[in-house]
């Protein structure tokens, strides 16, 4: 019945939103999956972003995988820079780490500044094991932002994962402010 009405014209994006997020406070995922989904695919125009936030309310539900098939059936050229990103964070945390890496490579081509994509980039690659590669990339990082806790905590994070623990404590001790 919710799907027939979806389908019959509750297309508001705020209406389609508040409808999926009261079907998962009940406990129907499915329902609220198939809400979602069919309204992607019948919307003429997706507004910018509705897809983004559709798959945010998934996702913090714990429905992870459903939010990244909403966004795989999105076209890619239509995707904003922060659904690219949740994409991709969400391609990594489902171990699809090329896919990741290749969404996170778009991304810099088009925005090498972002410091977000980089930081998430190079903790792909740390994920993945390829920690020879991430290790330099999260010590430009630092160096190209000192300041960046997140980019800090990251590099002590693959120091220590690489065994260089000396190293790795010393990065935690000036993230903590306690060494210069």
């Amino acid at each position: 019945m919710v799907i027939q009405a979806v389908n019959a014209g509750a297309r508001r994006p705020d209406a389609l939103l508040h409808t999926a997020g009261r079907l998962l406070e009940q406990g129907r995922q499915a329902q609220a999956v198939a809400v979602l989904k069919s309204s992607l695919r019948n919307l003429r125009t997706v507004a910018p972003g509705l897809a983004g936030e559709m798959a945010g309310l998934l996702d913090s539900r714990g429905l992870s995988g459903e939010a990244l098939e909403l966004l795989l059936q999105t076209d890619p050229n239509r995707r904003n820079q922060e659904e690219r990103l949740h994409l991709a964070d969400l391609l990594r945390r489902h171990e699809r780490y090329s896919e990741a890496l290749d969404e996170y490579d778009a991304i810099l081509r088009e925005d090498p500044a972002n410091a977000e994509a980089s930081l998430r980039k190079v903790e792909t690659l740390a994920w993945k094991g390829d920690l020879h590669t991430a290790l330099p990339l999260a010590r430009d990082l630092v160096r190209v932002q000192p300041e960046n806790r997140s980019a800090r905590l990251l590099l002590a994070r693959i120091l220590s994962w690489d065994g260089r623990v000396e190293e790795a404590e010393a990065e935690y001790k000036r993230l903590l402010g306690e060494q210069q």
